[in-house]
């Protein structure tokens, strides 16, 4: 195999990537050949080299030196002055894992399978390399437009005690509560058994049980002296999901739009706008997902 990172440009350009381990968030250092912690100062060492390969088409071999199996996110760039540096632009990005000859799709935060987006009709012959990098964009749009990560995720959540029994988590429905940590005020950390917490999975709330017996039996009032780790989402992302993601791949596909928030994604500052997601999600898949809208108390 060859030509595993690409990216399509309309110009003339210098583009390259920088991969990204998940599991660890450590960065492949392109000069180190080798994982490494990611430094700003170090960008240059980090960037993988794309050529062009004739119109908009850039591409690069996939390090050999870099295990199979691994899970990682691709980030593609735009080169604006002599060197890599942290404020180029974000145009791209892939994720997945590694097989030794390929990047599989279907990976990390993605909602559905190459399988499921080549069911729908206009997609059915899209090149499997791209159609990976449109599921993963298409996800992420979703998931920021509608502040929901629907696939089975372990989070971590430091919040504030605000002096009840009774806490709204982040993401829902709570699938387990892992381990609830309060730490006092003197710093001591204490970890409450989460058998003292009844857990209103659908809304993503948890309550201390009435005659709860604990180091503390309420969320003390301080700054964010309460920390939560539990797992959220669905072990299945749910069919309506599956088809809204879908529905956006085929109109990011047919408009020619590879990434949902080139308005905002730097080198330094890899998010998404919510305004970029408004406007690649299509009507059909807004209609899928009518219900979705988190309108909890505090959302």
């Amino acid at each position: 195999m060859a030509n595993e990172l690409f990216a399509t440009f309309q110009g003339t350009a210098t583009l390259y990537a920088v991969i990204r381990r998940v599991s660890d968030g450590k960065v492949w250092s392109a000069a180190a050949a080798a994982w490494a912690t990611f430094a700003d100062v170090s960008v240059a060492d980090y960037d993988v080299a794309l050529a062009s390969k004739g119109g908009d088409f850039y591409a690069a071999d996939f390090p050999t030196a870099i295990e199979a199996g691994v899970e990682v996110a691709i980030i593609y760039y735009e080169q604006a002055g002599g060197s890599p540096a942290i404020t180029d632009l974000v145009i791209g990005r892939q994720s997945g894992r590694y097989a030794g000859s390929a990047i599989g799709s279907g990976a990390g935060s993605d909602l559905i399978t190459l399988a499921r987006a080549q069911a729908h009709s206009q997609l059915a012959s899209v090149d499997t390399s791209l159609l990976g990098t449109l599921i993963t964009a298409a996800s992420r749009a979703l998931q920021t437009l509608y502040k929901r990560t629907w696939k089975s995720t372990q989070f971590t959540e430091l919040r504030d005690g605000d002096g009840t029994q009774i806490m709204v988590l982040n993401e829902f429905p709570i699938i387990s509560l892992d381990t609830v940590t309060i730490t006092d005020s003197d710093g001591t950390e204490y970890d409450i058994a989460t058998t003292n917490f009844r857990i209103n999975a659908p809304a993503g709330i948890i309550k201390f049980k009435p005659g709860a017996s604990d180091d503390f039996i309420y969320f003390p009032n301080s700054f964010q002296n309460v920390e939560i780790v539990y797992t959220a989402g669905y072990a299945t992302v749910p069919e309506h999901v599956q088809a809204a993601c879908a529905e956006t791949v085929a109109a990011m596909y047919s408009s020619g739009k590879t990434d949902a928030s080139l308005t905002s994604e730097r080198l330094g500052d890899y998010s998404y706008t919510r305004e970029a997601a408004q406007g690649i999600v299509p009507a059909a898949a807004k209609q899928l997902l009518a219900a979705e809208r988190d309108v909890r108390i505090g959302r």
